[in-house]
C-alpha cells in the first residue's frame, strides 16, 4: 500500500504516548489503526506482529479507539500486518525494535483488494443447457473450498482463526423490480461480530452499492444470518469483517429467471 502514510512525528509519538502505560519493559509496536477516507477507529480488527521472514509472533485485536499494542520476543526486525479475513492484509513498515524500545504510529487502512479463488468458470446468459449450469456450479463451489482452505493454511492456527459466515445462501431476495430489468450489481458491508457471533447493534455499514434497493435487499434480511466467532489463541474474541453480496443474473431458461446471490465473507 504505497500510497498510505505512517505517521510517525514526535508530535505524534507525544499524543499518542498519553494513551499508552509508560511502564513498558519488553520491546513493543503500538498504534492506532484508522478507517482512511472516514478517519473513523477501526476497532475488533486482527493485528498480527510479523518478524523479517513474515513470521508473525504477536496477536492482538484493536479496541474501541482503535487503539493496539504488540510485544516482540526479542530484540529484532518486526512490521504491524493488519488482517481482515478474505482481503488482502495490510502492512507497516519494518522497524528496528532494540532492547525496551516502544514505537507506534497512526495507521490509516482501506482494505481494497478482494481475494477470489482462481479458477472461477466462465458463464454466459447463451449458455441454457442444464448440464452445462451443473457443471459450473460444481467448479464454482471445488474452486472457493479450494481458496477457503488455503486461506486458513496461511493463518496460524495456535494464534487465531477467522470466523466464519454460516446458512446465508438463500437469506437474501433478489429484488424482482431490479430482477426484472435485468440489473445486476453487489453490496459491500462492514459489521463487527461479537465474540459470542452475533452482529453488533449500530456497527453495519454499508460501504458500497450499486443500487439501493439491492441494499435494502441485503438490511432486510441481514438479522438471519448466523456467524462463529473469531479465536484468538483458542478464545473467541470480537472481529471486525467485512463482505461482498453479489447479486448476478448469468443465465437465462425460458420461463424462468435465475439469480446467483454469492456472499464473500
Amino acid at each position: 500500500m504505497t500510497s498510505t502514510r505512517w505517521c510517525r512525528t514526535s508530535v505524534t509519538a507525544f499524543a499518542l504516548a498519553l494513551c499508552w502505560p509508560n511502564h513498558i519493559s519488553a520491546q513493543t509496536e503500538a498504534g492506532v489503526a484508522r478507517d482512511a477516507k472516514s478517519g473513523a477507529p477501526l476497532e475488533c480488527l486482527h493485528v498480527a506482529l510479523v518478524d523479517s521472514t513474515n513470521r508473525a509472533v504477536a496477536h492482538t485485536v484493536t479496541d474501541a479507539t482503535g487503539q493496539f499494542q504488540l510485544e516482540a520476543p526479542r530484540p529484532g526486525s518486526y512490521r504491524v500486518r493488519f488482517e481482515l479475513f478474505g482481503w488482502e492484509p495490510l502492512g507497516g513498515p519494518l522497524d528496528t525494535l532494540g532492547d525496551g524500545d516502544f514505537k507506534q504510529r497512526r495507521y490509516p487502512l482501506d482494505f481494497v483488494n478482494l481475494m477470489l479463488p482462481k479458477g472461477l468458470p466462465l458463464r454466459s446468459i447463451l449458455d441454457t443447457a442444464e448440464s452445462v449450469h451443473k457443471q459450473h456450479d460444481r467448479e464454482e463451489k471445488e474452486a472457493y473450498n479450494r481458496f477457503y482452505r488455503e486461506l486458513r493454511q496461511k493463518e496460524d492456527s495456535a494464534a487465531w482463526s477467522s470466523r466464519s459466515l454460516a446458512s446465508v445462501r438463500d437469506n437474501v431476495h433478489y429484488p424482482e423490480g431490479l430482477r426484472r430489468q435485468g440489473v445486476q450489481g453487489s453490496v459491500v458491508e462492514q459489521v463487527i461480530i461479537d465474540s459470542a457471533g452475533r452482529a453488533r447493534a449500530g456497527t453495519w455499514q454499508v460501504l458500497r452499492s450499486a443500487h439501493q434497493d439491492f441494499e435494502k435487499a441485503v438490511r432486510s434480511d441481514r438479522d438471519k444470518w448466523q456467524w462463529r466467532p473469531a479465536l484468538l489463541a483458542g478464545k473467541p474474541v470480537c472481529e471486525l469483517t467485512r463482505g461482498v453480496v453479489e447479486f448476478s443474473l448469468d443465465r437465462t431458461v425460458p420461463g424462468y429467471d435465475w439469480a446467483n446471490i454469492r456472499f464473500m465473507f
